[in-house]
């Protein structure tokens, strides 16, 4: 009987090990995926086909054009060119690098000059927390209450938890799925107004009312300011193509870092449970050890994960 106890035992012990490997072997794969740092070709290859097809019309490029001439379109777009005329005749890069281009991004929208140690992850966030306070004042009350909800919602906060005492965003304080939002819709509002009708919608799921928001309505609440501030025919493409990166990025990192979590989850709450079951065994085991020729082991002292291998009535007495 202690034999078949102990099989059980290793058998489980065996099982956990198995379940702990699964999710450290996860855990370091999603890890590795360094959203965060990845250059434009680079993240264009984790986006999705629909998010890369956006960024080309609104690049007016091919369907067919490969990530790496995405990048470089988004690049040339925020590029002087005469300026990268020179670069090329002086043989460096033709193209501004896309930081730059985040960072003249995030000056148009209007947001402050950005710490030198800001990574481009950090300027992206800055242009769209600016963007976003562009549209809500521009928007309604009712839209502009219908968006702070949205993303609140989807960031699971309050709307005061992510309005600043002036009543905009606080960029700093956008992350995970809210910053998906607020950049999607942004991206979707802003194609609007310059007349660029996506493939595919920028954000789905949301509400009724928030779609009035990336809707001809919202557009024409905001017609002025984005006429207004993207005059220029390359800010036409650099503004909403670094927001629509900027939402492919904050969507990887956002699924990403919910399966970190529920993985890290599992690990604490069910296979820990089973670890402290295991461990009662274990001691169980360690007890009927030691006490060679043992013929009584009253029921209530096995440890319930044993109990169903046990047959009581066969014990000798």
């Amino acid at each position: 009987m202690i034999e078949e106890i102990r099989s059980e035992h290793l058998r489980r012990e065996k099982a956990l090990t198995g379940q702990l490997d699964r999710i450290q072997d996860k855990l370091e794969s999603l890890q590795a995926q360094a959203f965060e740092e990845m250059q434009p070709a680079d993240l264009l290859e984790s986006a999705s086909s629909e998010e890369r097809a956006n960024l080309t019309k609104i690049l007016g490029l091919l369907d067919k054009a490969t990530t790496a001439e995405t990048a470089v379109a988004l690049c040339k777009a925020g590029s002087h060119s005469v300026a990268a005329w020179l670069r090329g005749v002086r043989g460096h890069e033709q193209f501004v690098a896309y930081r730059e281009v985040v960072a003249d991004v995030a000056r148009k929208l209007g947001s402050k000059k950005p710490a030198s140690s800001a990574t481009v992850a950090d300027l992206e966030r800055t242009a769209i927390g600016a963007a976003i306070d562009q549209m809500l004042a521009s928007a309604t009350p009712e839209l502009r209450a219908a968006l702070l909800g949205e993303i609140a919602k989807s960031q699971k906060q309050t709307v005061k938890g992510i309005a600043s005492a002036t009543g905009g965003l606080v960029a700093a304080n956008l992350s995970g799925f809210g910053l998906y939002v607020a950049a999607s819709t942004a991206v979707g509002a802003i194609a609007g107004v310059l007349g660029v009708t996506l493939p595919f919608a920028a954000y789905t799921g949301m509400s009724s009312i928030l779609a009035t928001v990336i809707g001809p309505l919202g557009w024409a609440a905001l017609a002025g300011w984005a006429t207004f501030k993207l005059g220029s025919t390359n800010y036409k493409k650099t503004v909403p193509g670094v927001l629509a990166l900027a939402a492919a990025r904050a969507r990887l990192i956002a699924e990403r870092d919910q399966e970190i979590g529920k993985l890290i989850s599992e690990r604490e709450t069910k296979l820990a449970t089973e670890q402290k079951s295991l461990s009662k065994l274990r001691r169980f085991l360690d007890e009927l050890s030691t006490k060679p020729g043992i013929r009584d082991v009253p029921k209530a002292r096995v440890p319930l994960v044993a109990r169903r291998i046990i047959n009581f009535a066969a014990l000798p007495r």
